[in-house]
């Protein structure tokens, strides 16, 4: 198991695990309640972590990640989209990979 992201913002941490699901790497939410634990437990220890199970899937997770803050794409109906969007708001076209 191997920790691969980590941020104060849970729901981008649960984002990101619902990418890895959606691409086949399992993935668990460290700290996910500790966030109410802020004051009375060190901050640091209440952080929530994303971890791969499979250390194997680490690097794939990683490269996961990092691909969705690429480059813009255009649709064919020519909508411009942001990178993380894998589906056209406009007319519905999935994104080829």
């Amino acid at each position: 198991m191997e920790k691969i992201f980590s941020s104060q913002d849970i729901t981008l941490v649960s984002f990101y695990q619902a990418m890895l699901e959606d691409n086949g790497i399992a993935s668990i939410i460290k700290n996910y309640y500790l966030s109410g634990g802020v004051g009375d437990l060190p901050a640091n220890a209440c952080v929530p972590e994303l971890w791969v199970l499979d250390d194997n899937q680490a690097q794939a997770a990683r490269e996961l990640l990092r691909g969705k803050t690429g480059a813009p794409w255009q649709c064919d109906c020519g909508e411009q989209m942001a990178a993380q969007f894998s589906q056209c708001w406009k007319c519905g076209r999935v994104r080829e990979k």
